[in-house]
């Protein structure tokens, strides 16, 4: 299982609060986590976990922090709808809310509201339009004989655009992991640009990980057009892997987040995908 993501989010009060040195009983009060996203044609989707505080060795229980039976609605403007809850072992932890009544649609603001134990949190976001992927390629890194880069060319929209790669291996369970350094903002000129796609780094990944893929490889690419605000919390992430040493007890107090009376990250993003079956040139 990849959990690096999740326990990010969920030690996000945790750290704040160690930090600090307070000992007031704020200590020990929870907050709601949210973790969900709609696609462009896509369905809503939320992972809702509580924050906690983590043991010494940082396994604490996923059970610990997971939230069931909570009231979950997702409105586009229009009309609200509830979530279901349902245990999903494709996703991390295994629980989620779905809904299949609502499809993503670009241009519409879509608005999630989460409510369990007299704690409620909500966010809004509003679904950009999707770019355009021109071309997509596969190069053998050099010295390797197994290992290869893969390269992206889209056009985005004129203006300051936010992007958000995401990726996974097919035959692989869940959800797309987010591409190691995925966060791309372009300067508003609407030119073409290439830019890399790495793979995933999670605490599962060995110590000598490598953001390559191998040859063989069915990647599944997902290039998200996000809001500055979603855009802002994966920035964050991406330092908080890249640079952190324990990757939740360094940084993670210091992802942004469009949650309003908790923590984590909801996203209404223009989405296209693309497969690539990895081959060196």
């Amino acid at each position: 299982m990849r959990h690096t993501l999740i326990y990010l989010l969920v030690a996000v009060v945790t750290i704040l609060t160690f930090a600090g040195c307070d000992n007031s009983s704020e200590v020990s009060q929870p907050s709601l986590v949210i973790d969900g996203w709609i696609d462009s044609d896509g369905y809503p989707l939320v992972i809702l976990t509580k924050t906690i505080v983590p043991d010494a060795t940082d396994k604490t229980p996923v059970a610990d922090c997971l939230v069931r039976w909570a009231k979950v609605t997702v409105s586009d403007g229009e009309r609200e709808v509830i979530m279901t809850g349902t245990s999903d072992d494709n996703y991390f932890p295994p629980y989620i809310y779905r809904t299949f009544d609502m499809r993503g649609e670009p241009g519409k603001t879509y608005r999630v509201t989460a409510s369990y134990g007299g704690m409620t949190a909500e966010a809004s976001c509003k679904m950009p339009q999707r770019a355009k992927i021109t071309g997509i390629s596969a190069a053998r890194i050099e010295g390797s004989d197994s290992l290869c880069e893969i390269s992206m060319s889209f056009v985005p929209a004129p203006g300051e655009r936010y992007y958000h790669l995401l990726t996974r291996i097919r035959g692989d369970r869940g959800r797309y992991m987010p591409s190691f350094m995925g966060t791309v903002k372009t300067d508003g000129t609407g030119e073409e640009l290439k830019v890399p796609v790495f793979a995933p780094k999670t605490d599962t990944s060995p110590d000598d990980f490598t953001p390559y893929y191998k040859w063989g490889d069915l990647v599944e690419i997902a290039l998200c057009t996000v809001t500055p605000e979603v855009y802002d919390f994966w920035f964050d992430y991406d330092d908080v892997v890249a640079f952190g040493g324990n990757q939740f007890v360094t940084s993670a107090g210091n992802l942004r987040s469009n949650v309003i009376g908790g923590y984590g990250v909801w996203s209404a993003q223009g989405t296209v995908r693309h497969t690539l079956l990895v081959t060196p040139r």
